[in-house]
């Protein structure tokens, strides 16, 4: 694609329309929750063709199916380049495929990660991390910077650059990568794994080495009590 082209398809989310641009589902029927009007799928999972960059956008833990977690595992083979944001982190982590492996998600979730995942090096402090194939970002905007660090690698810093400034994109948090959205933790009023406001009266707690810890809901409790070393290493 030449110079003048791709800064043409990428000064505006219109060029997205003239991109070929297939949809899949898991058996080509429309979900019950595609928004209307939407295009019906045009492959299968089992029929699409094989990507070369793959995103994994934000969801919840444990929230993808098997079949969505086995297509991901098989087209990751032969992808240049497997990525999440957000929370897609988690969806990620389920495949399997990041263990041993670095990776980030949104700082809300990076406790919940390191401790459902403990085989994952979870970092924070930054905007993404890239491990080999695989990449993965913080929350929303850190996603903006992983996509752009995408172009730079395909296409090199020069054009990452002229993409940024046609985009009038002014963060260089896709260059410097640091994250300044972790906090600490207040464990008097936030959750001690996703740091969500918390009642002290009547939410779960839990107790180690003398000092206690609230959580949102039973389920972050229990990730807590698995490994409380490792949750209080990142509180």
């Amino acid at each position: 694609m030449q110079r003048r082209e791709f800064l043409k398809r990428s000064a505006a989310l219109g060029a997205l329309a003239a991109l070929p641009f297939p949809f899949a589902s898991i058996d080509a029927e429309p979900s019950a929750i595609t928004p209307r009007p939407f295009p019906r799928p045009d492959y299968a999972l089992t029929t699409a063709p094989a990507p070369k960059v793959m995103v994994i956008p934000a969801q919840g833990m444990n929230s993808a199916s098997e079949p969505v977690l086995g297509w991901i595992r098989q087209a990751s083979r032969t992808a240049d380049l497997t990525m999440s944001v957000c929370t897609g982190a988690l969806i990620l982590a389920q495949t399997g495929l990041l263990a041993g492996r670095a990776a980030t998600t949104h700082h809300g979730a990076l406790t919940a990660m390191a401790l459902a995942y403990p085989d994952i090096h979870v970092k924070r402090g930054v905007r993404f991390v890239e491990d080999g194939p695989f990449a993965s970002s913080g929350g929303l905007s850190c996603g903006i910077d992983l996509a752009m660090r995408v172009v730079e690698r395909y296409c090199g810093q020069e054009m990452a650059q002229e993409t940024a400034r046609q985009l009038e994109y002014q963060s260089r948090g896709w260059v410097e990568n640091h994250n300044m959205a972790f906090k600490p933790l207040n464990c008097q009023t936030d959750c001690a794994v996703c740091a969500m406001h918390i009642n002290p009266a009547k939410d779960p707690r839990s107790t180690d080495k003398g000092k206690t810890y609230y959580f949102c809901e039973p389920n972050h409790k229990a990730l807590f009590d698995a490994h409380p070393d490792l949750a209080v290493s990142f509180t």
